[in-house]
């Protein structure tokens, strides 16, 4: 795993905890964004993986 793969998952991890405590703390809207962002990080993880794999 790369160094920038690692700081993706971590982000993602992150994120993921984020939307569970502001869930938590009655901070829907905080939550969505941090979903939002996890998402985002996920969807970036799968496009390097294709990328990786149509180039080997």
């Amino acid at each position: 795993m790369t160094d920038d793969r690692l700081i993706l998952r971590l982000m993602q991890r992150g994120a993921k905890r984020l939307a569970e405590r502001y869930r938590e703390d009655g901070q829907g809207a905080r939550a969505e964004i941090a979903d939002i962002v996890a998402e985002a990080v996920r969807e970036t993880l799968e496009n390097e993986s294709d990328q990786e794999r149509k180039s080997n």
